[in-house]
């Protein structure tokens, strides 16, 4: 499992932000959201990773089937 998707399954809040990237339309959006969301942050690192982010969010739409 790639780290940001174990990141949104272990974040408390996940469920809700969940369905809040599966409303999102664009995937500029949904890479935004998921950089906020702190999932493409990896421990070591001081900012999210855009490139990360970006196939994050791919996937996790997918997954929800958007």
């Amino acid at each position: 499992m790639p780290a940001c998707v174990a990141l949104s399954v272990s974040d408390p809040a996940g469920p809700a932000k969940l369905e809040q990237l599966a409303a999102l339309k664009s995937s500029y959006e949904r890479t935004d959201f998921v950089m906020k969301a702190g999932w493409a942050t990896m421990p070591t690192a001081k900012e999210p990773n855009r490139k990360l982010a970006e196939a994050c969010a791919e996937l996790i739409a997918k997954a929800a089937g958007s």
